[in-house]
């Protein structure tokens, strides 16, 4: 079993390795995730038990109303026509691409969830999503080799995908985070804190502003969920890298320029929160395009949506409102639910580790579906389905070696139990 789970571990690195590549990896790569997926359901029958939890239920549930609605559903009207904008294989297969994220990680899920994650393991996986940001970032820039410093500066940072990649690099910004809080050698956290830096510069500058947002979310979801010395640590932590960010962005700048869509988010309120809006794009911002998805839907149609169908493309370009669209209401509370119990479990954890930053590591990915919902579809898009499907997972399995980790110590020692010492000395 221990070789099972070694090669499960595996797996897992490598697919964490492979989704941050895959911008990058060559063609005959193309169906590693569906690879991933039939060796993780081969370890499920080889362990001969599988462990169901409440939100392995919900995830499964979500699959199940799909596939309802798939067949109950009558056809419904179109309400974008952006087939010639879209790929034509998603054309051809608008319902089947909603099915694939889904059923592609579900092994993934239940596998985590039944396996569990040692302490040993949870560093290795930290580590190597910490070590994947800048592998990913070199060979996604390498593999466009007319791309430099002064183009991706005058560009507002589209080339770096700034909605779907540098999403998934931010989501792997959390194990930096982790590690950052943790007892660690001064080289690992000088390691751990120079790839959280640069990363944290990459985001400023593609002018993404809700992968700016999530790094504000993520400080205070830190400040919620701990404690004591952990929490002055993040404090102090955060302040300076927000300065050395804050240089190194000006400093970028004034020797490569910058966008004008940067200079218009980054250099005033109104700009960020698109409150003043350019001429160019007066009817394409986030706030216009959801106002005018919700106008779409009639008062009938919010319970159980128009059909699975109706919104082929990006839409109204917030997942919540696409999924009210193809589902209804119902389609989203069941949708976004096993995440929402994943955040639960997460802060229960900090009732066991009060001084581990391992809370907000936990509730950080469980957020990450909820939060890029709002701009975008994060269960659907190549890197984002990924992290979000993970996150899920490793939630799940974390708790569960916490847990069983809390009930052997209370065992051996019921008062370092009560008083909620964690197993192992974090910062």
């Amino acid at each position: 079993m221990r070789a099972l789970d070694l090669v499960g571990l595996w797996i897992v690195l490598l697919l964490i390795v492979g989704v941050s590549l895959h911008f990058s990896l060559p063609p005959w790569l193309s169906l590693y995730r569906e690879v991933a997926a039939a060796l993780f359901t081969a370890l499920l029958c080889l362990r001969g038990s599988i462990r169901i939890s409440r939100e392995t239920i919900a995830l499964l549930g979500y699959v199940a109303l799909l596939s309802l609605l798939a067949i109950t559903q009558a056809p419904g009207r179109l309400l974008y026509d952006e087939l010639g904008v879209i790929s034509e294989w998603q054309a051809e297969h608008l319902l089947l691409s909603q099915f694939r994220s889904a059923m592609l990680y579900v092994p993934m899920v239940i596998y985590l969830s039944t396996r569990g994650i040692s302490l040993k393991e949870r560093n290795r996986i930290a580590w190597t999503m910490t070590a994947a940001i800048p592998i990913a970032l070199g060979a996604f820039i390498l593999g466009r080799g007319e791309l430099s410093l002064t183009d991706l500066s005058r560009t507002g940072g589209n080339e770096l995908g700034y909605l779907d990649f540098l999403p998934l690099l931010a989501f792997y910004g959390l194990a930096s985070c982790y590690l950052l809080q943790m007892k660690q050698k001064p080289l690992a956290r000088l390691v751990a804190f120079t790839v959280l830096w640069l990363l944290a510069t990459l985001l400023v500058l593609s002018s993404g502003r809700q992968n700016v947002v999530w790094m504000i979310v993520m400080f205070a979801i830190n400040m919620l969920t701990t404690e004591g010395r952990t929490r002055r640590t993040t404090i102090m932590a955060t302040l300076v890298a927000a300065c050395v960010i804050g240089a190194a962005a000006t400093t970028y700048v004034m020797t490569y320029g910058a966008s004008a869509k940067f200079l218009d988010r980054f250099t005033s309120i109104d700009g960020f929160l698109d409150l003043s809006p350019t001429e160019l794009e007066s009817d394409s911002t986030r706030t216009a395009l959801a106002l005018t998805g919700l106008k779409m839907i009639k008062p009938t149609e919010w319970p159980l949506g128009i059909g699975l169908e109706s919104c082929p493309g990006p839409g109204p370009h917030c997942d919540y409102i696409r999924q009210v669209m193809r589902g209804g209401l119902l389609l989203v509370i069941v949708g976004y639910m096993p995440c929402a119990m994943a955040i639960r479990r997460g802060w229960r954890a900090k009732r066991r580790e009060r001084r581990s930053p391992l809370s907000p590591w936990m509730c950080g990915m469980a957020f990450f579906p909820i939060f890029f919902a709002l701009f975008g579809f994060p269960r659907e898009d190549a890197c984002k389905a990924f992290a979000s499907f993970l996150g899920l997972g490793l939630c799940i399995a974390l708790d569960r070696s916490t847990s069983i980790q809390h009930q052997v110590i209370a065992s051996f020692s019921p008062t370092l139990a009560r008083r909620n010492v964690p197993s192992t000395c974090n910062v």
